[in-house]
């Protein structure tokens, strides 16, 4: 597997940022007279944890032009993503998704009210990209999530993987399959079209075995990749590589390393195990040391 040289980037990924609206201290969202605001979105969450590990990264998002919208574009900024493919909504129409995050304090779970619908995001199309987009990137990530909100913007994610697809780029893609969103039978059909395309797949074991009827998702893998690697965990990352099912994730890591996208050093602390003697071992060694 080679990656395209002398791109401007190394991942570009599609996909929705939302506002998240979190009470603070772990309070209940029907108590809380404050919320705390910041940028989320699962497409989001691993590009900006690729950039932690030193790729450059971009996002493709359409967001409102208001202080909102520019609210979340410095978020972005801050989380060293390219704003390069953010578009603006200056229709009368223009929103910015909202969800609240409840955080759980046990027993209680945490829990997600989502306030999506007909976002600036649903109405992206492709002659608001440029055309010379689609030969900026090593790699394209993408997940369900983004098929499923709108029938149109479904449309133009697919023409969007084709095209990249046709430009050489890579395609990543994570399932995470939303009930909310849509059927199990809408989704298989959906996505099971688009494999063909993919390089990269990412799916929940219970995803696979109740949707696909096949046997992590990448935004949680990334997320403790990057705290591993940025030292905010005191813990090593181990993937459970069972039957190579993590053999592209690991096998784009080490490119990226020979690439010079990437180091040992920045990797060290993430394993792959092939068994679970292999991950008694790891946590062994790591004893010692």
């Amino acid at each position: 597997m080679e990656f395209k040289e002398n791109t401007d980037f190394d991942l570009i990924g599609l996909g929705e940022v939302m506002l998240r609206l979190s009470p603070p201290n772990k309070e209940k969202i029907s108590q809380s007279e404050t919320f705390e605001k910041n940028a989320g979105g699962s497409e989001l969450n691993v590009v900006s944890g690729a950039a932690m590990l030193g790729i450059r990264s971009a996002i493709v998002t359409k967001l409102p032009e208001n202080k909102m919208g520019h609210f979340i574009r410095n978020k972005i900024r801050y989380g060293n993503v390219s704003d390069d493919y953010i578009i603006y909504d200056h229709s009368p129409q223009k929103r910015l998704g909202v969800y609240y995050y409840e955080s759980g304090a046990y027993p209680r779970k945490s829990s997600v009210i989502y306030d999506r619908a007909n976002s600036s995001f649903c109405s992206l199309s492709l002659d608001e990209l440029p055309e010379d987009i689609y030969t900026k990137t090593k790699i394209f990530h993408i997940s369900s999530i983004t098929l499923a909100l709108d029938p149109s913007l479904k449309e133009t994610a697919i023409k969007m993987i084709h095209k990249f697809h046709e430009a050489g780029a890579y395609i990543s893609f994570d399932v995470n399959y939303r009930a909310s969103l849509w059927s199990e039978e809408e989704a298989k059909k959906t996505v099971e079209a688009i494999f063909p395309y993919v390089d990269f797949l990412f799916v929940s074991e219970e995803t696979s075995r109740r949707m696909l009827q096949r046997t992590g998702t990448l935004e949680e893998i990334t997320e403790i990749m990057s705290k591993v690697s940025l030292k905010q965990l005191n813990a090593p990352c181990i993937v459970y590589n069972l039957n190579g099912y993590y053999d592209s994730l690991k096998a784009m890591l080490k490119h990226m390393i020979d690439m010079g996208l990437s180091s040992e050093e920045r990797q060290k602390g993430i394993y792959f195990a092939e068994s679970l003697e292999q991950i008694t071992d790891i946590l062994c060694s790591l004893k010692e040391d």
